[in-house]
């Protein structure tokens, strides 16, 4: 039998500006994957809104929705995401996972996680984390020498790569991980 269709959907938005990503995918083969990751690291002014709906239509489809996001100034972000399983969907397997690190009081995240299933064999998740930098992280790192500022990135730094260390070895993973140097 033919492989199963597989989608990746890597990005980065390192902006000051209003944006909008909308996404709709239909997981109509047995076996398809959605993998979406995004890292959005925003200041001033800016405001992205991120809009998926995932559509489980065969048996055994697999989505991955991992939104991260890095604010400051009052940067705002929205993540809307569906996910809809259908009744003749065995053992899809679905997850939804949004962090943010809120870098200043006026920066603010909103996030609507929606699940529609209906077949009792599912595995779905959706979960959504908002806080700070680690004031311990920051505290062992200072301690040791290291200045705050150069902590506060060594950290901020971690946190997005770990977004993209999952996929696999390529030029475009590659492509990421130098972005997230800069």
């Amino acid at each position: 039998p033919p492989a199963a269709p597989k989608l990746r959907f890597p990005s980065i938005c390192k902006d000051t500006a209003i944006g909008r990503v909308s996404v709709e995918c239909h997981l109509k083969g047995e076996g398809a994957n959605f993998d979406y990751r995004s890292l959005h690291i925003l200041d001033g002014e800016a405001s992205q809104h991120s809009r998926l709906t995932i559509y489980h239509e065969a048996p055994r489809t697999v989505s991955t929705q991992l939104a991260r996001n890095l604010l400051s100034g009052s940067a705002r972000v929205s993540y809307d995401g569906s996910v809809i399983v259908g009744y003749d969907c065995t053992g899809v397997n679905s997850s939804q996972l949004v962090n943010t690190i809120l870098m200043s009081e006026d920066a603010s995240v909103s996030v609507k996680p929606v699940l529609k299933i209906y077949h009792d064999d599912v595995e779905c998740t959706h979960g959504n984390t908002v806080g700070e930098l680690d004031a311990e992280q920051m505290f062992y790192l200072v301690s040791r020498g290291i200045p705050k500022k150069a902590a506060q990135e060594m950290l901020m730094r971690s946190f997005a790569q770990e977004t993209f260390l999952p996929l696999p070895d390529s030029p475009a993973k590659k492509r990421l991980m130098a972005e997230l140097k800069k």
